[in-house]
């Protein structure tokens, strides 16, 4: 049985996924969430909320990852921004911890590297959990075609994936 093409649905304030027949494939039974953001996967896995405990379900409904986490991201790049206990850290599709929670938020990976606040500031963390960039962001946001925008002192800035700022205004 391979990848089905997938629709959200709500039913009595619930969502699931029905197949591109119409079938049922997951009954209603997630959250739904506050940003709206119902049946959107990434790398494979959906976010689902439970009980407000999010988890992950694979494009066959199947729960990969048991509802566990007070909020939960996409994944990206094999990795996908938790959080526990008010912190944020990163798991794989198996569920495994790879980042512990230690981060005030959490975006997700592209370019090899993910945005993360520490502190107030906001940096870079690569795959391993080693901080790549360091925290030393008023703001920032992930990386796209290698250029993440940054803000120090009230000032735009472009850096690419090493830190260095390649343009500001």
């Amino acid at each position: 049985m391979g990848i089905h093409r997938l629709a959200a649905f709500v039913d009595d304030g619930f969502w699931g996924l029905i197949d591109s027949k119409g079938q049922i494939l997951v009954e209603p039974q997630f959250d739904l969430p506050e940003d709206g953001a119902i049946g959107e996967f990434s790398d494979g896995l959906a976010a689902v909320a439970i009980n407000g405990r999010y988890g992950y379900i694979n494009q066959k409904g199947e729960m990969l990852i048991e509802p566990q986490y007070t909020s939960a991201g996409d994944f990206s790049e094999g990795l996908a921004p938790v959080e526990r206990k008010g912190r944020y850290g990163y798991v794989n599709k198996s569920g495994e911890t790879i980042i512990e929670a230690r981060f005030e938020e959490a975006g997700v990976f592209s370019s090899g590297l993910a945005l993360v606040r520490q502190n107030g500031r906001w940096g870079f963390v690569d795959a391993a959990g080693q901080m790549r960039i360091a925290t030393t962001f008023d703001d920032a946001a992930s990386f796209n075609n290698g250029l993440a925008w940054v803000s120090i002192d009230d000032r735009w800035a472009y850096c690419n994936t090493e830190g260095i700022i390649v343009w500001q205004e």
